[in-house]
């Protein structure tokens, strides 16, 4: 019998997106939950809901991803670098 492995299979198998807050809270996030820019910021916001002084910040989008290197992520690269 031969099997195939689907590609939902696959994706599902892929790395978490680790993230860390200034506050240096870390958190993972699985791979289909920040495969685009709006996934992302979606789960970015609901680890910020109810922190008073910068949850409403984070809610307004007011907020940076950076990656290993520092370098700030944006909308428009997001889909090239995230794989």
């Amino acid at each position: 019998m031969v099997g195939s492995i689907s590609a939902a299979t696959i994706e599902d198998e892929r790395e978490p997106l680790k993230f860390s807050d200034e506050f240096g809270r870390k958190f993972s996030f699985p791979f289909n939950a920040c495969r685009t820019w709006e996934q992302m910021q979606a789960s970015v916001k609901r680890v910020f809901v109810g922190l008073q002084v910068i949850g409403p910040l984070v809610q307004d989008g007011l907020f940076d991803i950076l990656d290993p290197n520092g370098d700030i992520v944006g909308p428009d690269d997001w889909d090239s670098i995230v794989r």
